[in-house]
């Protein structure tokens, strides 16, 4: 598997005033901000990618395309940041009817047990799958 070139990528965020701001990404964390909601989108099409997953790792979030970390978005389930949302359908960012179709959901940064396992992304068969 080659590696993933993470400047085919953006990282979108929405403040909780609404406003959308697009990040390159130039590293492979960002400390989040409370009460915005991210997601990832191609440079090109700025469509979702097709192989996108979300999966907490202590106090973050990985967002991995391919199977590959693109960003970690630390501090995600951090306390005080309940508000804080990774939007893996598009919804909170669309512009176009139709410009994000995917089956993922919205994971957001409320509080769960350290332990609990969060991954949401497409299963093994291609169908979506969620994990809490």
């Amino acid at each position: 598997m080659s590696k993933l070139d993470p400047r085919q990528f953006k990282l979108l965020k929405r403040s909780p005033a609404g406003k959308i701001s697009t990040k390159e990404i130039i590293t492979d964390s960002v400390q989040v901000e409370p009460g915005s909601a991210y997601t990832v989108v191609d440079v090109k099409s700025d469509k979702l990618p097709a192989n996108m997953r979300a999966k907490r790792v202590g106090q973050d979030l990985h967002i991995e395309v391919d199977g590959q970390v693109l960003v970690r978005l630390e501090g995600f389930y951090a306390p005080g940041n309940g508000n804080t949302a990774f939007d893996g359908s598009g919804e909170l960012f669309r512009t176009t009817v139709g410009q994000y179709e995917s089956g993922y959901a919205l994971l957001t940064g409320d509080p769960v047990g350290a332990s609990d396992k969060v991954l949401i992304g497409p299963g093994e068969e291609g169908g979506s799958s969620s994990t809490l």
